[in-house]
């Protein structure tokens, strides 16, 4: 049982019958992004193989710069893991990672993709990036390599500093990850 604080929570409100009551879990207090700009998009899904097996990811800066975590649970949102880092660049190296998605495949396969920092010049925001995936095949609970997915570095363009609406998607379906 977690209590009002002044940090931002995230809980899982759940109901079996058709919204007449509900049973709360606390999933996690984010560490947040020191930085405005970055897009800062959370996510829980659901996996399509085993509907006790959710997913919640997040961009966090708990280490000093952004970096992509997701927490998971096996019995429908009653209890979840402690975060799993998903990007394996070096843990606070000044490298910010943001804008993630995670994806299930129908057969329980997950990827997590985001923008990417890693090959910029500089530290922080206004960095060029890349678009950067992870596949993980139990669940969550571990990840293979990160791999870059696009072919090219984008420079930093001072227009991103304005507001707008920046997105990633993905599907995965067999062996093929699609994102835009």
């Amino acid at each position: 049982d977690h209590s009002q604080g002044v940090h931002a929570g995230f809980a899982l409100a759940k109901s079996v019958d058709g919204g007449a009551s509900f049973t709360r879990s606390f999933i996690l207090q984010p560490v947040g992004a020191m930085d405005t700009l970055f897009k800062n998009g959370f996510q829980l899904l659901a996996d399509p193989a085993n509907v006790n097996h959710l997913l919640f990811a997040w961009p966090d800066s708990r280490n000093g710069d952004n970096d992509i975590y997701t927490s998971i649970s096996f019995d429908g949102g009653l209890t979840w893991s402690i975060p799993i880092r998903v990007n394996d660049d070096g843990s606070g190296n000044g490298v910010v990672q943001d804008m993630l998605w995670p994806v299930f495949a129908a057969d329980g396969t997950l990827a997590v993709i985001w923008r990417d920092r890693r090959n910029g010049t500089g530290n922080g925001y206004a960095s060029a990036t890349d678009t950067y995936y992870a596949i993980s095949r139990d669940g969550g609970k571990t990840y293979e390599k990160n791999l870059r997915m696009t072919d090219s570095t984008a420079p930093y363009e001072k227009i991103l500093d304005e507001a707008g609406n920046d997105f990633m998607s993905a599907a995965l379906t067999s062996d093929t990850l699609y994102a835009a």
